[in-house]
């Protein structure tokens, strides 16, 4: 993990609305691969002074305490990338429960419908996309 990015939400008549976000950058402590770095546009040189993991996954920890994890493609991968580094540092990741927001988009959203199943595809197909921010 080299950057995680979460947001506390409660319900209400109008939606969900936040009420605190949470964005942490983590030296990995070994250079980033060339493709990691033109996904995210994080570099070595921008990590270098950040906190290594085993620094800041007790604070990440006290965020996410047991409150269900909502994301997009969370099941197969914020969840398992969160799990392995709580356990790598002898915690444990137990969210109360799980939504990906994924498995509904496959069951709503008709093959050939959009272009592909990306966020920014689908936040778009669903008029939406100006109301989902970025953390960076």
């Amino acid at each position: 993990i080299i950057q995680l990015s979460a947001r506390k939400c409660l319900v209400s008549h109008e939606g969900l609305m936040e009420a605190v976000s949470a964005n942490w950058y983590i030296n990995p402590g070994r250079n980033i691969p060339d493709k990691v770095v033109e996904l995210t546009g994080i570099t070595d040189e921008f990590l270098a002074d950040k906190p290594r993991e085993e620094e800041v996954i007790r604070e990440i920890a006290d965020f996410f305490e047991t409150s269900p994890v909502c994301g997009y493609c969370c099941d197969q991968f914020d969840n398992e990338f969160l799990r392995l580094a709580f356990e790598r540092n002898g915690l444990s990741f137990l969210p109360e429960d799980s939504v990906d927001i994924y498995r509904v988009v496959k069951e709503v959203v008709l093959p050939g419908e959009t272009k592909n199943q990306k966020l920014p595809t689908i936040t778009e197909y669903f008029g939406f996309s100006d109301r989902v921010s970025a953390f960076h």
